[in-house]
């Protein structure tokens, strides 16, 4: 069966591509999602300033910034220094889960119907035969609802999220 990316690709085609993959000895390529693939970066960074707003008023863009210095970072751990670091709070585990779920509610929807980022898809497209995956922060079942819903996922290997690190998924 010809995988959903071929199709429309006669075998002249498919032999350059494969031999365009074959001269670039590319074994994988590994995606970020935020900013990647979607243009979903102000969106959670917009999320993250408007919650911290709520939770010490003035204090949102301090927030703000030590969130864009930590990108890649877990977002539970992440938002757990954030708080501590910027508005002086140590946060109890259950506000904290609050504090993620409401954010995940913020960005969800917005982050589905994100742009995506210029080039992205035709990338995709054009390289259906290299092995590729979304290796992301964010948590892995949410980059997976969000890649079903773009309807991107077909064109990756495997989705991954955290909790598990970029640089251990990127050893592997």
């Amino acid at each position: 069966m010809i995988s959903p990316c071929h199709m429309g690709m006669n075998y002249q085609e498919r032999k350059a591509m494969i031999q365009r993959f074959n001269a670039l000895q590319i074994q994988a390529v590994a995606f970020d999602f935020d900013g990647v693939l979607a243009d979903s970066v102000p969106i959670k960074d917009d999320a993250l300033e408007m919650l911290a707003s709520l939770e010490a008023p003035g204090k949102g863009g301090e927030a703000r910034k030590l969130w864009e210095q930590t990108r890649g970072v877990f977002r539970r751990e992440r938002m757990g220094l954030v708080f501590k670091e910027v508005l002086q709070r140590d946060l109890e585990e259950t506000t904290l889960d609050n504090l993620v779920a409401r954010y995940k509610e913020a960005v969800f929807q917005r982050t589905v119907s994100a742009p995506a980022i210029a080039g992205s898809l035709e990338y995709l497209r054009s390289w259906p035969l290299i092995p590729s995956y979304i290796v992301s922060a964010a948590p892995q079942q949410e980059v997976v609802e969000i890649a079903q819903e773009r309807d991107i996922h077909r064109y990756f290997r495997a989705i991954i999220g955290g909790p598990k690190k970029k640089n251990a998924v990127l050893a592997e």
